[in-house]
């Protein structure tokens, strides 16, 4: 396909001039897609649950998706987000790709740097359906089953399906809720 693409694109001035255009613009490109789709996709989920949402990692973290953040600085680093409540003392759900460029997703509960309740954070890093070795910047972490890399299957889907990558998302939402059930006061 990419190069079917390729000789397509290279084949003539009408084509090429837009094709190069595109490559010089594609955080921008990129920044667009997050913007006019992943961004409300998330925040629908978040207001679906009432949480509040703060998109990327360490320095990079914001409530909500700031215009003057440059994607691509996220993208070169760890990027994600992660859904919170104000009563919940320490209690984040990620979502985090452990590689640049939007590889290896996944989502559980991060424990470095976040004031999670010890007893919680035994118990979830306890689970059986925790994989090992533990984690320790992790107290419950599983890698995503579909949409693991965000390649052209994800975003073709992000076009034309939408529902299933917003189901997915709140499939693990629920379950991460439902690990945590009967534990609401340590949240």
């Amino acid at each position: 396909m990419s190069e079917k693409i390729i000789g397509e694109t290279t084949n003539s001035v009408g084509i090429t001039i837009p094709a190069i255009e595109i490559m010089r613009n594609r955080s921008k490109a990129t920044e667009r897609i997050f913007k006019g789709k992943i961004v409300p996709l998330i925040s629908e989920i978040g207001k679906k649950y009432g949480f509040e949402i703060v998109f990327g990692i360490g320095e990079n973290s914001h409530s909500g998706f700031d215009e003057d953040i440059h994607l691509n600085r996220c993208l070169e680093q760890y990027w994600g987000f992660f859904f919170t409540k104000r009563e919940w003392k320490g209690f984040r759900i990620h979502f985090e790709f452990q590689f640049p460029y939007l590889h290896e997703l996944y989502y559980g509960v991060r424990s470095k740097g976040i004031n999670i309740s010890p007893n919680l954070d035994e118990y979830l890093r306890s689970l059986p359906s925790n994989p090992g070795p533990k984690n320790k910047h992790w107290s419950f972490y599983q890698y995503m089953d579909k949409y693991r890399n965000w390649d052209d299957n994800f975003f073709l889907d992000l076009y034309s399906d939408n529902d299933s990558i917003t189901k997915l998302f709140e499939d693990k939402i629920n379950y991460i809720l439902n690990i945590v059930k009967g534990k609401e006061s340590e949240l």
